[in-house]
Protein backbone atom coordinates (compact mmCIF):
# COMPACT_ATOMS: atom_id res chain seq x y z
CA UNK A 1 0.00 0.00 0.00
CA UNK A 2 1.88 3.57 -0.64
CA UNK A 3 -0.14 6.97 -0.41
CA UNK A 4 -0.11 9.38 -3.51
CA UNK A 5 3.53 10.53 -3.57
CA UNK A 6 4.31 6.66 -4.01
CA UNK A 7 5.44 6.52 -0.07
CA UNK A 8 4.30 3.40 1.62
CA UNK A 9 1.71 4.20 3.75
CA UNK A 10 2.54 5.22 7.40
CA UNK A 11 0.80 1.94 9.10
CA UNK A 12 -0.98 -0.92 9.40
CA UNK A 13 -3.73 0.73 11.58
CA UNK A 14 -3.69 3.71 13.24
CA UNK A 15 -4.16 1.83 16.60
CA UNK A 16 -0.84 0.49 15.81
CA UNK A 17 0.77 4.05 15.77
CA UNK A 18 -1.03 5.03 18.38
CA UNK A 19 0.43 2.73 20.94
CA UNK A 20 3.90 3.27 19.11
CA UNK A 21 3.44 6.20 20.51
CA UNK A 22 2.05 6.03 23.87
CA UNK A 23 4.88 3.55 24.20
CA UNK A 24 7.77 6.15 23.13
CA UNK A 25 5.92 8.57 25.66
CA UNK A 26 5.95 6.71 28.45
CA UNK A 27 10.47 5.73 27.87
CA UNK A 28 11.60 9.30 29.09
CA UNK A 29 15.10 9.43 29.31
CA UNK A 30 17.00 12.04 31.72
CA UNK A 31 18.44 14.71 29.48
CA UNK A 32 17.03 13.29 26.16
CA UNK A 33 13.39 14.62 25.93
CA UNK A 34 13.06 16.13 22.35
CA UNK A 35 10.54 14.69 20.19
CA UNK A 36 11.47 15.28 16.31
CA UNK A 37 8.85 14.51 13.99
CA UNK A 38 9.26 10.62 11.95
CA UNK A 39 9.87 11.02 8.29
CA UNK A 40 9.96 8.94 5.52
CA UNK A 41 14.04 8.88 3.78
CA UNK A 42 13.24 7.91 -0.09
CA UNK A 43 16.56 7.17 -0.91
CA UNK A 44 17.03 4.76 1.94
CA UNK A 45 13.38 3.30 1.73
CA UNK A 46 13.01 3.68 5.31
CA UNK A 47 11.17 6.02 8.33
CA UNK A 48 13.43 7.83 10.50
CA UNK A 49 13.80 10.03 13.76
CA UNK A 50 16.68 11.69 15.01
CA UNK A 51 17.35 12.30 18.73
CA UNK A 52 19.87 14.11 20.39
CA UNK A 53 20.71 15.05 24.41
CA UNK A 54 19.46 19.07 23.68
CA UNK A 55 21.76 20.17 27.03
CA UNK A 56 24.64 19.23 24.81
CA UNK A 57 26.21 21.69 22.67
CA UNK A 58 26.82 21.13 19.00
CA UNK A 59 30.11 21.81 18.33
CA UNK A 60 30.75 21.96 13.97
CA UNK A 61 27.14 20.52 13.94
CA UNK A 62 27.93 17.42 15.58
CA UNK A 63 26.95 16.03 19.02
CA UNK A 64 28.44 13.60 20.85
CA UNK A 65 24.86 11.88 22.51
CA UNK A 66 22.95 11.48 18.93
CA UNK A 67 21.29 8.75 16.77
CA UNK A 68 18.43 8.32 14.42
CA UNK A 69 16.19 5.42 15.01
CA UNK A 70 15.53 3.74 12.17
CA UNK A 71 12.54 1.20 10.53
CA UNK A 72 10.73 0.11 7.96
CA UNK A 73 7.38 1.39 9.14
CA UNK A 74 6.46 4.76 11.15
CA UNK A 75 5.10 2.90 13.59
CA UNK A 76 8.48 0.75 14.40
CA UNK A 77 10.15 3.43 14.09
CA UNK A 78 8.74 5.13 17.07
CA UNK A 79 8.94 1.99 18.80
CA UNK A 80 12.58 1.80 18.17
CA UNK A 81 13.09 5.42 19.28
CA UNK A 82 10.93 4.10 23.02
CA UNK A 83 13.56 1.12 23.19
CA UNK A 84 16.78 3.98 22.35
CA UNK A 85 15.32 6.22 25.51
CA UNK A 86 15.06 2.80 27.44
CA UNK A 87 18.57 1.71 27.36
CA UNK A 88 19.54 5.64 28.34
CA UNK A 89 17.78 5.53 30.56
CA UNK A 90 18.99 2.17 31.99
CA UNK A 91 22.29 3.71 31.52
CA UNK A 92 23.13 2.06 28.52
CA UNK A 93 24.02 3.78 24.80
CA UNK A 94 21.63 2.56 22.06
CA UNK A 95 23.44 -0.01 19.55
Amino acid sequence: MTTEDSRPATMSGLGDLEEAWDELHASPAAGMGRRTAVWYHDEAHVWEQYAYRPSELAKASKRHYEWTATAPTESECVRERARCLREIRAGRWPV
